[in-house]
C-alpha cells in the first residue's frame, strides 16, 4: 500500500447528497417567492458543512495512521501521527470553511436568479418543467463541486500533516484509473518537494487542481 491519502469517495458522496438537499430547499422556497431570504438556509447549510468537514478531517488522520503503521516502526509512527496533530491543520479548516461558506451563497444566489429569470419568461413549455430543469443544473453543479472540493480539502490536510510529521518531498500519485488526465498521469511517481511547483496545471500540488483525486506520497529521510 502506498504510503499516501487517497481520495474520500464516500465523504464525496455524502457532501453531494447534502448540497442536493440544500439545492432542493431553496429551489422549493424560490419557487414560490424569487425574493425569499436565503439567510436561515444559508446558516443551515454552513451547519452542514461543519458536519462534513469533520468527516473529511476524521477521514484523513485515519489514513495517516494506518499508511504510518504499514511503512515504518511502530514508535516513530507514533511520534511521527503527534507531529501531524489538529493544530497543524487548523489553517487548512479555516480556509476551506470561509470558501465552502462563499460556494453556499454562490449557489443560492444563481439559483434564485435562474428561477426568477423562468417565472418572468414567456414559454409555450410549463413553468414546473422549467424550474425542473434549474433544479437539474444546480444537482449537477452540486456534484462538481463535491468532488472538487473534497479532494482539495483532503489534499491540503494532507500536505499539513505529512510535512508538520517531517516530509520535506513527496511522489505524485494519481487514483489509477480511466478518468485520471493524461497531465496527471505523465507525472505520476514524479518526485517534487513541498514547497515547489509541480507539472500539473498552475503548478498546483495533488488534490488541487480543479476534479483532481490524485495524493501526495511523502517521502521520509530518516
Amino acid at each position: 500500500m502506498p504510503l499516501g491519502i487517497q481520495h474520500p469517495k464516500g465523504v464525496e458522496t455524502a457532501y453531494r447528497r447534502y448540497l442536493n438537499a440544500l439545492t432542493t430547499k431553496s429551489f422549493n422556497r424560490f419557487k414560490n417567492n424569487t425574493q425569499a431570504s436565503t439567510a436561515d438556509l444559508e446558516a443551515a447549510a454552513l451547519a452542514g458543512f461543519a458536519i462534513i468537514l469533520t468527516r473529511i478531517e476524521r477521514y484523513n488522520i485515519r489514513q495517516i495512521k494506518v499508511t504510518f503503521e504499514d511503512v515504518m516502526d511502530v514508535e516513530v509512527a507514533k511520534a511521527r501521527i503527534e507531529r501531524a496533530s489538529a493544530k497543524s491543520i487548523k489553517p487548512q479548516l479555516d480556509r476551506a470553511r470561509r470558501a465552502n461558506a462563499n460556494l453556499i451563497k454562490d449557489i443560492t444566489k444563481k439559483q434564485r436568479a435562474r428561477v426568477a429569470l423562468e417565472v418572468a419568461r414567456e414559454s409555450d413549455v410549463a413553468l414546473s418543467t422549467r424550474l425542473q430543469d434549474v433544479l437539474g443544473i444546480g444537482k449537477r453543479r452540486a456534484s462538481i463541486i463535491a468532488r472538487d472540493q473534497t479532494a482539495k480539502i483532503n489534499g491540503a490536510l494532507s500536505e499539513a500533516r505529512h510535512t508538520a510529521a517531517g516530509a520535506k518531498s513527496y511522489k505524485w500519485r494519481t487514483a489509477g484509473d480511466e478518468r485520471v488526465r493524461q497531465r496527471h498521469s505523465d507525472i505520476d511517481g514524479v518526485e517534487y518537494r513541498y514547497d515547489e511547483e509541480t507539472g500539473a496545471e498552475g503548478g498546483q500540488k495533488p488534490g488541487q487542481p480543479v476534479l483532481c483525486r490524485c495524493y501526495d506520497e511523502p517521502i521520509f529521510e530518516d
